[in-house]
């Protein structure tokens, strides 16, 4: 799969002091807690089980904690900036949370979250 196809699903955004990039998500939840992760890496976006309900903002704590673990960041270093109420979220990362190497293009780090978020693609689907 390109890495072109892959921006319409993670793409970067300048921030005012740093690169940002946003992650498109599609959230399912209220699932076996077995089936709980990441679903699958599309062009599209990126599918997530979670087995919180959403209510409370249950669902999108679980969704943070789930994106965290696989992009081995801090919960604090990503943050829903839309579709709170929403199955379809979107997720914004900052670059230097990531520690990605200096020199590295846009293309690049798109390629590395993309890697670690394929890496972490549940069995259980």
């Amino acid at each position: 799969m390109s890495t072109r196809a892959v921006i319409s699903a993670v793409k970067n955004v300048k921030g005012k002091t740093s690169d940002l990039f946003h992650i498109r998500c599609r959230v399912k939840p209220n699932v076996d807690k077995l089936r709980e992760g990441v679903k699958a890496v599309t062009d599209d976006a990126i599918e997530l089980n979670v087995a919180a309900q959403p209510k409370d903002g249950e669902a999108n704590k679980a969704t943070v904690r789930i994106m965290s673990n696989a992009l081995g960041i801090a919960k604090s270093d990503l943050q829903i900036v839309h579709g709170l109420k929403s199955r379809d979220k979107t997720i914004e990362v900052n670059v230097s949370a990531i520690r990605i190497p200096a020199g590295q293009g846009r293309e690049e780090w798109v390629s590395i979250l993309r890697s670690r978020l394929e890496t972490h693609v549940s069995l259980y689907k």
